[in-house]
């Protein structure tokens, strides 16, 4: 794979852009992966917002910012059910509007607005009981509501983190059934998407100035998940779905679950806390990833969530925490690998939806808009501040 040309990520993501352009000017469409009719999942208008932002900040075409215009109109006047989560509801809409901010700066009420309700669900819980599937989490629980909240930055605790550092303390707290698979039992989720990382990028990336109690609960929560590894024969390092799975199972290594997100969430954690050991083991977690064949990382497509993007993206937050160019040559190799593949499929990123059946994913965590701002923020053209929306930050 040759390295990319910030040129040539740039001309690929203006050519995804315009189609992004011809897609969200259609009438809205019954679509059961939440992308095409107005709602407020960032899988939706807001994350199409964000990849219109990226493309107006690049290129200063006025198309690109009405359309992101249209696009938070659209999902601020939605009919759906207002949930508060990341990528479910209202935390996306929040997150993708604070960005905005900087091109209208009445996008602060709406900010408001979006704080207000996520308040108000959040003060209904007492950490009493183990937390559920979905409660907790980056993709639609407190990890996500935290890191949208503080999209730009650290901010001042609230009652967001206690719950956060309450469900790291103990292991029980997030030991719960997953709603597809109630089989199983109880489970420990490790992941960025669904598990403890995103718990745990959330605490090393928002908290603005954490207790002893508080570094101490976040130590011990990225000790217990480092030492979930699993040790392979040729000396990679990889992580199960679950801390139950041992190694029954063959894991992803992406950004939303296995080495890619996990490694990402335990070098932040230990820089965060200037642990040293515990950021040699995460930067040789990247190391061990970084030198297995791509067909062993088990990416499935393009687009953030378990592709070649997600993953470019892994390592140009790696590359520039660490000032290591190889992270940086890998992040690059694989965005030039997502234009290739794109082009090959005609630029199209195929995705088993909810419903089992393959469709053209245009959405940010599966499809073009995640792309879009992916590559523009790989090429230096992009402030990587929303990042925070997937758990990282340079």
């Amino acid at each position: 794979m040759l390295c990319i040309r910030s040129a040539e990520a740039r001309d690929a993501a203006l050519a995804l852009g315009e189609r992004l352009l011809e897609e969200t000017a259609l009438p809205d469409a019954v679509d059961p992966n939440l992308e095409r009719f107005a709602n407020r999942a960032l899988n939706g208008p807001p994350g199409f917002a964000l990849a219109f932002l990226a493309l107006g900040t690049a290129t200063g075409d006025s198309r690109f910012e009405a359309a992101m215009h249209g696009q938070l109109r659209r999902a601020a006047h939605a009919q759906d059910r207002p949930l508060p989560g990341l990528f479910n509801g209202i935390s996306g809409l929040r997150g993708v509007a604070a960005l905005a901010v900087a091109a209208e700066p009445r996008y602060r009420r709406l900010v408001e607005r979006c704080d207000a309700y996520v308040e108000e669900i959040v003060a209904q819980r007492v950490p009493r009981r183990a937390a559920l599937y979905g409660e907790f989490d980056l993709m639609f629980g407190w990890s996500g509501m935290r890191l949208a909240r503080c999209v730009r930055g650290p901010s001042d605790d609230d009652a967001l983190i206690e719950l956060l550092a309450w469900v790291a303390g103990e292991d029980e707290r997030w030991c719960c059934l997953h709603p597809l698979y109630p089989q199983d039992g109880p489970v420990n989720h490790l992941g960025m998407a669904h598990g403890i990382a995103g718990v745990l990028s959330a605490l090393a990336l928002t908290a603005g100035s954490p207790t002893a109690s508080q570094e101490e609960i976040v130590r011990s929560c990225a000790s217990r998940l480092a030492a979930s590894r699993i040790c392979g024969r040729d000396g990679t390092l990889s992580w199960p779905r679950t801390a139950q799975d041992g190694e029954r199972d063959p894991c992803r290594s992406v950004w939303c679950v296995g080495a890619g997100g996990i490694a990402i969430a335990l070098l932040q954690a230990a820089q965060r806390l200037r642990d040293a050991e515990l950021e040699r083991f995460a930067v040789l977690a990247l190391e061990r990833m970084a030198a297995r064949p791509r067909d062993r990382w088990l990416m499935s497509q393009n687009g953030i969530c378990h592709g070649t993007i997600g993953t470019a993206l892994v390592f140009y937050v790696a590359a520039r925490r660490t000032g290591r160019e190889d992270f940086a040559r890998l992040s690059q190799r694989l965005a030039a690998l997502t234009i290739e593949e794109l082009a090959a499929n005609g630029g199209r990123v195929r995705t088993r939806g909810f419903d089992g059946a393959f469709y053209d994913a245009i959405g940010e965590l599966n499809g073009i808009a995640g792309i879009v701002t992916g590559l523009l923020t790989i090429a230096g053209e992009f402030d990587p501040a929303w990042l925070h929306l997937h758990g990282m930050q340079p």
